[in-house]
């Protein structure tokens, strides 16, 4: 009889914290949700290129910016994956189509022609990251969100100026 009142309580927990969890996921914004879903996409990519790009022989201030880029960027992601739990949200743990095109038109380049474009692609794709994270810093309506776009916003626009300024260079 006992186990049979814990397993009734367990059960009734359990729906009773699923319900919360999907009210609280509910009241947040659709906009909210599909900008964690792009940036964790984005973030992911990244991760990816730059693990590419170092894999294939970056060298110099091209490697120590792709070293950079993963270390940020898994930060990123693993912020955003933390995030998510906290707001009922199953966040992508792979990137989106449009990202996967870029890693595979990345992986298929070698020698001379990887610098360039892994250079541009993060510098292309960092102007639209850090267009989207300075507007939900502004307009998010989940203040955690919010929080997190700004905090993250300088990290993006620092990447896109070091991108921009290694393309130059070469």
């Amino acid at each position: 009889m006992p186990h049979l009142f814990l397993s009734v309580c367990a059960a009734v927990c359990l729906s009773a914290s699923s319900s919360l969890a999907a009210v609280e996921t509910r009241d947040i914004d659709k906009r909210d949700i599909a900008f964690l879903v792009a940036a964790t996409q984005h973030s992911l990519a990244m991760v990816r290129c730059a693990e590419i790009a170092v894999a294939r022989g970056l060298i110099g201030d091209d490697l120590d910016f792709a070293v950079m880029m993963i270390s940020d960027h898994t930060r990123m992601v693993q912020s955003m994956q933390e995030l998510g739990e906290k707001l009922s949200l199953d966040l992508p743990v792979i990137p989106d189509l449009k990202h996967q095109e870029l890693i595979d038109t990345l992986g298929s380049l070698s020698g001379q022609d990887l610098q360039p474009a892994f250079l541009k692609i993060v510098k292309d794709d960092q102007e639209q990251a850090a267009a989207d994270f300075r507007n939900m810093a502004k307009k998010a309506t989940d203040p955690r969100i919010a929080s997190f776009a700004a905090q993250n916003l300088d990290t993006l626009e620092t990447q896109r100026s070091y991108a921009k300024k290694l393309l130059v260079k070469d």
